[in-house]
Order: C-alpha cells, then sequence, then structure tokens
C-alpha cells in the first residue's frame, strides 16, 4: 500500500510549496504536483488551499487503492475509452462520506499474491463470517463535498491531458470524452449540498459570566492561571485578550508585526505578509479575509501588549531578527 504525506519546501524565492510525498519512497507525486502547479498554484491560492486540496488527492489514491486502481492504471483505462466501471464510480462516491481511519482498514494487503488471497477464502459466505463488518463513521457534509470536488476537477484534468494527445476524430477520443461529460455530471449530481437548518445547530457564545471567569484565570497575574513562566503567562494573555477582542483568525493574530500597531492613534492593520522573506517559520499562517484597520478597543488591551513587549518579548535571544508579535518560548521564531 502506498501512503503519502504533505511536505511543504521553501524555493529558492521564499515561496512555500506543499508536495504530496510518496512515504514508501520518499519522492513527490507527478501527477498531483503538476496539477497543483499549473491548476491551482497558477489561480494564486493560499498555502492552506493547496494542503487541503492534496489531502484530497491522497484521500483519492487511497480509495483507488481500495480497488486495486492507481495513476498507471487509470491512465491505461483512458486508452479504453472509459476510466471508472459503474460500481467503481459508486463506490469512489460512496467512500467520500466516511472518515480516513475507516476507508485504510479496508484496503487489501497488497504484499500478498492476488492469487493466494483468492485461494484462502472456501466460500463468499465464509469470507463474510470471518471478517468483521465495519462501522465507519461518517465524515461532516462540507468534508464529503470537498472531496468530491476535489476528485471531480482532477479526474476531469487528467482526462483532458489524455485526449489532448489524441485525434479528435478517433472513437477513443469521442468515448472518453463522453465519459467524462458523463463522470462529471455524477460526481455533481451526488455532492451534499449544504443544509438550509445548520443555524439551528450553530454554538453559543460565552456567558458574561463565563467571559469574566476565563479572562480572570487568564490574567498574568492570578493565582489560577495555569500556564507556567511569566513569558507564557504574558505571552497567553495577550493571545486570549486579541483572539477575543478583536475576533481575530489564528492565522491573522501569527501574522501580526509590532509595526501594525500604532499605540498613538490607536489602530491595528491587518494585513498579509504572504512569502515574507523574513519569516522564518517553513508553514506560514494563513490569512484568509481581507486587509483592514482595527481600532484597539481600551487602555487595558493597549497595557498587556506593552508589558509582553517591553517586559518579555525582548528577553527572547535574538528575538530582534523579525517582527511578528507572537513568538515561542523556547526559540526567537514565530509558533
Amino acid at each position: 500500500m502506498d501512503n503519502y504525506k504533505i511536505k511543504t519546501i521553501i524555493t529558492s524565492t521564499r515561496d512555500r510549496l506543499p508536495l504530496l510525498i510518496n512515504s514508501n519512497n520518499g519522492k513527490p507525486d507527478m501527477l498531483s504536483t503538476l496539477y497543483i502547479l499549473t491548476q491551482i498554484r497558477s489561480q494564486g491560492k493560499a498555502v492552506e488551499t493547496i494542503k487541503y486540496t492534496l489531502q484530497n488527492i491522497s484521500f483519492f489514491k487511497i480509495i483507488l487503492q481500495k480497488q486495486n486502481l492507481n495513476d498507471e492504471l487509470l491512465i491505461k483505462r483512458f486508452n479504453n475509452g472509459k476510466l471508472f466501471h459503474s460500481y467503481e464510480l459508486e463506490s469512489i462516491i460512496e467512500n467520500c462520506k466516511f472518515k480516513l481511519e475507516d476507508i485504510l482498514k479496508e484496503v487489501p494487503d497488497q504484499t500478498q499474491p492476488s492469487w493466494k488471497q483468492e485461494i484462502s477464502l472456501n466460500s463468499l459466505e465464509k469470507y463474510i463470517i470471518i471478517e468483521p463488518k465495519i462501522h465507519k463513521k461518517f465524515v461532516d457534509k462540507n468534508t464529503a463535498a470537498n472531496r468530491l470536488r476535489t476528485i471531480r476537477d482532477y479526474v476531469l484534468w487528467l482526462g483532458n491531458i489524455h485526449i489532448s494527445k489524441m485525434d479528435l476524430q478517433s472513437l477513443e477520443y469521442i468515448a472518453i470524452k463522453d465519459f467524462l461529460i458523463f463522470f462529471k455530471k455524477v460526481v455533481e449530481l451526488c455532492i451534499p449540498s449544504k443544509s438550509n437548518n445548520s443555524f439551528i445547530s450553530g454554538k453559543e457564545g460565552l456567558s458574561n459570566e463565563e467571559r469574566d471567569l476565563l479572562f480572570s484565570i487568564i490574567n498574568r497575574n492570578s493565582k489560577e492561571n495555569p500556564f507556567r513562566g511569566d513569558f507564557i503567562k504574558s505571552r497567553n494573555e495577550v493571545i486570549f485578550v486579541w483572539l477575543f477582542k478583536f475576533g481575530l483568525r489564528h492565522g491573522e493574530l501569527l501574522n501580526v508585526k509590532i509595526s501594525d500597531i500604532d499605540f498613538r492613534k490607536k489602530q491595528l492593520t491587518i494585513i498579509k505578509h504572504s512569502d515574507d522573506l523574513d519569516d522564518p517559520r517553513q508553514n506560514q499562517p494563513n490569512v484568509k479575509t481581507r486587509s483592514r484597520i482595527l481600532t484597539i478597543p481600551d487602555i487595558f488591551f493597549m497595557k498587556i501588549t506593552e508589558h509582553y513587549i517591553l517586559e518579555h518579548r525582548i528577553n527572547i535571544k535574538e528575538s530582534k531578527k523579525h517582527e511578528f508579535l507572537i513568538i515561542s518560548s523556547t526559540s526567537d521564531a514565530p509558533p
């Protein structure tokens, strides 16, 4: 069985490029790399979007292995004008509903020859008795939908590459073209739609009492503060207050630089620092929302931030290498 992992490399221009790596040989997966470079990265998509796409492609490769298929066999099948049999396509769509760990349990052991697997079963009935049925867990609808969209786009890309080399008048070209149209239609019909009643199960915010209790505990001077060390207590107080007061995403907070804070005007500028040459992190935090200027809410907010910067951050070794506000306690690098 081929196992895959996602590894982010940093290019000579300091760009972050996630790749799908075959864990068995340590080499990048060629087709997914080509797909990412030509179809996703070329559109200027964020690093996290590329990673999520690769996760879905990796999932697709695993469910192909479950049916004893791989990229090489798919390419060969294009020559016959039909990529998937109906039962295979149905199985791909069905498996997108389940968690990865349950799918992995059903991938056949490819270390044994197929003839050995066949003669070890006296009958289908005996096989059913011996093999316990796996009770698979479902993923949420959005995850299943995103998997299907990625599989749709990836397969259509593979098919279009293949037929671009063929004679437009050939029967093989017509057969593959028709199949791709059929495939696209079937997959899109099976993509789960968003529930109109999703707001019913929405999470409630903290009550006033819960909020006050949280902030009393996270106060760096509190005896109930669960963190150890003056630096960590001060930094984590800043993190909690910033996330709560500003409603920032965690990626936005990790991208904030000290120069983004104007204490005189009481303003914070949220701006993307993508592919920053001064950023030592291999995996940069993702900032999805637009750049904007926020007003610093109160004096307390300013005091805890200034205390963290002037009393603790400055004492971390080599912290002057970059301006990122939130840094690790064990090094000068951002977390």
